[in-house]
């Protein structure tokens, strides 16, 4: 058998599909990836590439009495995960340039640029070498490799892309009917489909090119809406929509708009065939569009979803005994206080030799046993009890409650038991296997025929997946439980000796990036202690500066207001003709100043004249040519002709 072949059996396997064709058009649709086609054909809540979130999901390892898997693929759950409400989480809501549309994505702030990239291919078939972003925060626009956390991003972020796409021609049609000599052009056009989902009651209108494929158009309702592609009854197509591969250009569709509905098949998909006798409750966040038929007094408050396929089917078991046989009543307070109830039913009924039962959640057994460092670690064993089951008395009795049993029991492991005969307390147990181990967990213990209860679910955590290492059933014997636990607690060994050598290098690099990082610190504020004593230097010297600027601009304002003073009692220039006039050249380097004085003015006149030109005694000096004496040196109070400058003289003025 090839390994497309196994893929289709797979996908039949997973998802109930009897039809090969169809199994392979889901495949084939999503390039051969089998988690696509089941996200295709498997409504969740929240859908999510697997780089998203760390995975909670289980893997199932040397299993036995499971339903069938092909052995050569591996099913993530990553793709049904409920959506995270912790703060790790980052939504981007993209305007699509071309298809001018919005939509929501949610990635965790360890992913990269590069998978907001990929869900935007998986979204719109949109390349990332061509995809253009605009509204990145900051000036450059980050690297495929950048982490979202890395960026000072704000959830949510709004964000534009645009990318080559086919041409926009106009559809052509004659009186409604397509135009086959314009295929290629309505191929190559832009249409706008208005869609009404009959069960959400909601519109939507879309675009998308003609070269988009009716099974493209279905899988966006089914991101919208949650109504799986295989699911979906349309109406409005028109007759010439025979098959889901065929592009919009080819169908003639309406102009300016073509009006289409759809609403959810009454039927389910199982055991690949439809079975209109089941009956089936769907387990909804408060932020769903669908009803919530779940029932149950204390799970009101759960946030995820479980998937789909975790449906009650009520042909599968037989009438359940009265609620005084089981070991968790009908109503218990809450996870806690259940798993409780259930170690003091078990002891009153099986004795005091019993397993240390978990008194607590079995998220919190999980970590208990999981989440420890790798040398603190032990595998968590999930007793599954049915009181339906004619093995379940024996199995308590004479194995799970023997001295040998119990010993390994507490050295190797923490076990936590719980009773599901009562459809409401199995709802709940699958509610939280989905919550934290996922729904492949799940939807096996669901599976699971009352005759093969009890079981014990035998679970582990490895390099950050969770594994089930072991399913066994009650029909085993003595030896072969415990054959069967000490396999499974070799196998972990192994697995616990790589992963305390991983976790021990794991530290020593952590170490070493810590002193790394501590001496940075260190060189950093040496750094800083220079640079802020080079700081305060420089702002003493500017202060300084600016101390002897202020100096010098009083000073000069001093002298500007002596000078304004002088130049208003300087008395006027005598007019030519008067009496003792005296004429008084003053050479200052290449130029010459020149005023009559009376011969009886004083030479502190002629030296505030030379104060309101700007040439203060203090800093020039006033010299005659012959025979050479400073003049300012003189009596101020000795008038011109004293001076012997009258009728004229010619002076000098040199700077200090």
């Amino acid at each position: 058998m090839s390994n497309h072949d196994q893929m289709v059996e797979a996908l039949k396997s997973c998802t109930g599909l009897s039809d090969n064709d169809t199994a392979k058009q889901y495949l084939e649709q999503a390039g051969w990836d089998l988690m696509k086609a089941i996200q295709a054909l498997i409504p969740g809540e929240t859908q999510k590439l697997p780089s998203e979130v760390e995975s909670n999901d289980v893997h199932m390892n040397d299993v036995s009495n499971q339903p069938s898997f092909s052995n050569n693929v591996t099913v993530s759950d990553d793709y049904f995960s409920p959506a995270s409400t912790s703060s790790s989480r980052i939504t981007f809501n993209i305007y699509n340039h071309n298809l001018d549309t919005t939509e929501s994505f949610r990635l965790s702030e360890n992913d990269t640029v590069d998978h907001l990239k990929t869900a935007i291919l998986l979204k719109w078939n949109a390349p990332k070498c061509q995809q253009v972003f605009t509204g990145w925060p900051g000036p450059n626009s980050p690297s495929d490799e950048e982490k979202l956390k890395n960026l000072p991003l704000v959830s949510p972020v709004q964000l534009t892309v645009s990318y080559d796409d086919v041409a926009r021609s106009s559809k052509k049609t004659v009186n409604g009917i397509h135009d086959s000599n314009s295929s290629s052009s309505l191929e190559d056009g832009k249409f706008k489909l208005h869609i009404f989902d009959e069960i959400h009651h909601r519109d939507y209108t879309v675009y998308h090119s003609g070269t988009k494929k009716v099974f493209d158009v279905k899988q966006d309702m089914f991101n919208k809406s949650d109504i799986p592609v295989g699911q979906q009854i349309w109406s409005g197509w028109p007759p010439s929509c025979t098959s889901d591969d065929l592009t919009l250009g080819q169908l003639g569709l309406n102009t300016p708009q073509h009006d289409l509905s759809f609403r959810a098949a009454p039927v389910m998909v199982s055991q690949g065939r439809f079975d209109k006798k089941k009956r089936y409750t769907r387990i909804s966040t408060p932020d769903s569009d669908t009803d919530t038929s779940y029932s149950s007094n204390d799970d009101e408050d759960m946030q995820s979803v479980i998937a789909d396929d975790l449906f009650e089917d009520t042909n599968n078991f037989p009438p359940k005994n009265n609620c005084s046989c089981s070991l968790v009543p009908a109503e218990f307070e809450n996870e806690t206080m259940g798993s409780i109830q259930f170690a003091v039913s078990f002891q009153e009924r099986y004795g005091a030799a019993h397993p240390d039962f978990f008194p607590g959640t079995l998220d919190q057994a999980f970590k208990e046993a999981c989440s420890k460092p790798a040398k603190d670690r032990k595998l968590l064993a999930v007793y599954l009890h049915h009181n339906d089951s004619v093995l379940t008395n024996v199995f308590c009795s004479q194995l799970l409650c023997f001295e040998s049993v119990l010993q390994y029991l507490a050295e190797h492991f923490i076990v936590w038991g719980w009773d599901v005969t009562l459809d409401n307390n199995k709802t709940f147990l699958l509610h939280a296997l989905y919550n934290v181990l996922g729904s492949v967990a799940a939807h096996s213990v669901r599976s699971m025929k009352t005759e093969k209860y009890p079981i014990i679910l035998i679970i582990t955590r490895v390099r950050r997946n969770t594994e089930i290492l072991s399913v066994i059933h009650g029909n085993v014997g003595l030896n072969e439980l415990l054959s069967s636990l000490i396999q499974t607690v070799d196998m972990f060994s192994e697995q616990q000796i790589t992963e305390c050598k991983e976790e021990e290098q794991r530290n020593a690099r952590d170490m070493i990036k810590f002193e790394q990082d501590q001496a940075y610190q260190e060189s950093l504020e040496v750094d800083r202690a220079k640079f802020e004593a080079k700081r305060k230097q420089e702002q003493l010297e500017l202060e300084e500066q600016q101390k002897v600027e202020s100096a010098k601009q009083q000073e000069a304002a001093k002298k500007e207001a002596h000078r304004r003073a002088l130049e208003s009692k300087l008395p006027p220039e005598p007019a030519d003709g008067s009496d003792g006039l005296t004429k008084i050249r003053i050479r200052v380097q290449q130029q010459f100043l020149e005023r009559k004085f009376l011969k009886t003015d004083t030479l502190q006149l002629l030296l505030d004249f030379l104060v309101v030109k700007g040439y203060d005694p203090a800093d020039y000096k006033l010299i005659t040519s012959f025979p050479r004496k400073d003049v300012t040196s003189m009596n101020p109070e000795s008038t011109l002709e004293e001076l012997k400058m009258y009728p004229q003289e010619t002076l000098i003025l040199e700077e200090r």
